[in-house]
């Protein structure tokens, strides 16, 4: 029976491997006796004929996974969920653009290959803790920010009309579960949080990835230092979804974020030795 110890997690170790010498996306081999697991680093992408696209389709292909695991579904929802599974079931996987990125190519490939997936993310759980640290308000900011990149992605160029795409975005974090249904958060009360807490401007456009990075000490952003938080209970429940599968299954495929894979390499390695 495998067992992972998640005291070897680094959640910031990907700033280790930043200015593109991380080469992601890529796959990570490990092999343990019968078990494998292939780790897809991924980059998170949204077209069809990108790296991090092209890999997910050939571990389909070559690996043949017995069960996936993916980003951004929480792991106590169980295999397949039908509340998730069932726009996908029927979708057209040669589009050219997917609107929620890799790990919703990753689980319609797993459906039309009749293969189990599985989501790393912790439960509600992970609220009860961070609120611990940090106010409702915090968390509710942090995710604005985490959401800000990903839109621009998907937008380039553009920048909306903040307070629509926040009362928008605040409605489907709350259906989400990730902040409170109940908090009452404005457009104008989210700006002066976030300039309160980081004594800048908030501008919209010049927000990215790295305002949402989990880095931790003294020069850190505070929306870092929640990130920072988030990522370790993330990673440590992710880690376990993984040792829980391969006690399950013979071949296992995860596809997340490089950074993720990044924080959690050491206590892989530890588990199942090095990758080949």
């Amino acid at each position: 029976m495998l067992k992972v110890n998640t005291s070897l997690l680094v959640p910031d170790a990907w700033k280790d491997e930043k200015d593109g010498e991380s080469g992601y996306p890529y796959v990570a081999k490990f092999r343990h006796g019968e078990k494998k697991l292939s780790y897809l680093a991924a980059t998170h992408e949204n077209s069809i004929n990108s790296k991090t696209f092209q890999l997910i389709a050939k571990e389909f292909r070559e690996f043949n996974p017995e069960v996936s695991i993916i980003e951004g579904l929480a792991s106590e929802s169980g295999f397949s969920p039908e509340n998730h599974s069932k726009s996908l079931k029927e979708i057209d996987l040669s589009r050219p653009i997917w609107g929620n990125g890799e790990p919703s190519y990753a689980a319609a490939l797993a459906l039309k290959n009749n293969i189990p997936y599985i989501g790393g993310e912790p439960g509600k759980h992970v609220k009860d803790t961070l609120y611990k640290r940090f106010t409702a308000k915090d968390l509710a900011g942090y995710y604005v920010i985490l959401q800000i990149p990903y839109w621009s992605r998907m937008n380039t160029g553009k920048t909306p009309d903040f307070n629509n795409w926040f009362k928008e975005l605040m409605v489907g974090l709350k259906k989400s579960s990730w902040i409170d249904q109940d908090i009452e958060f404005t457009a104008d009360e989210f700006t002066r949080w976030y300039e309160s807490k980081h004594h800048i401007k908030f501008e919209f456009n010049k927000i990215n990835s790295d305002d949402s990075a989990p880095i931790s000490g003294e020069n850190a952003l505070f929306t870092q230092k929640i990130g920072f938080q988030l990522a370790l209970l993330r990673d440590m429940n992710i880690l376990q979804v993984i040792t829980d599968m391969l006690n399950k299954f013979n071949r296992v495929l995860v596809v997340y974020g490089g950074g993720h894979y990044a924080a959690q390499k050491a206590a892989l390695a530890d588990m199942l030795g090095q990758p080949e």
